[in-house]
């Protein structure tokens, strides 16, 4: 097993674009709605945006991805890396996989000295491997559905008395 950097790597293109389907549609589940062809696209517009993105590759096929970007609120707070995705495909979940990615996480971070962020879903066994790499929750994500809001909002705005 071994990590590479996409950049010098771009015929595993497809196989990436699939696993980027199959991370998709694991964490969205039913609200899934992509394509092959749109998580390859998404590979190009990540590369525009000047992402990071990682292989784990045993054999020659790929097995885990992560994709990184720096940011820094628009020029109002320090650089930070963000962690945008990371998936292993579930019969390599507890091999070396999921090491090899966090270690190339770390190796980012201290390669640009900055700390790193990342979004995990509440199901996700990366919250664990968040832990186990001493992360600290800084946020919290809701989601509101628009079914529970519907109502709420129009009573919210007639008690501001700015109703149309």
């Amino acid at each position: 097993m071994k990590v590479v950097n996409y950049i010098n790597h771009r015929d595993y293109k497809k196989q990436l674009g699939a696993l980027l389907c199959d991370y998709f549609k694991e964490t969205l589940k039913e609200n899934y709605r992509g394509s092959l062809e749109e998580a390859i696209n998404l590979i190009d517009i990540l590369l525009s945006m000047n992402n990071y993105i990682y292989l784990v590759i045993d054999e020659d096929k790929v097995v885990g991805f992560v994709t990184m970007y720096v940011f820094n609120q628009y020029g109002m707070s320090k650089e930070y890396l963000v962690v945008d995705h990371m998936y292993v495909v579930p019969e390599y979940r507890g091999t070396r996989a999921s090491l090899w990615l966090y270690s190339t996480v770390g190796k980012v971070m201290s390669d640009l000295e900055i700390d790193g962020v990342g979004t995990t879903y509440i199901d996700s066994a990366n919250r664990h491997n968040n832990e186990l790499v001493s992360g600290e929750v800084i946020a919290e994500v809701t989601k509101v559905s628009l079914r529970d809001i519907k109502g709420k909002y129009k009573k919210y705005l007639k008690g501001l008395k700015c109703i149309n």
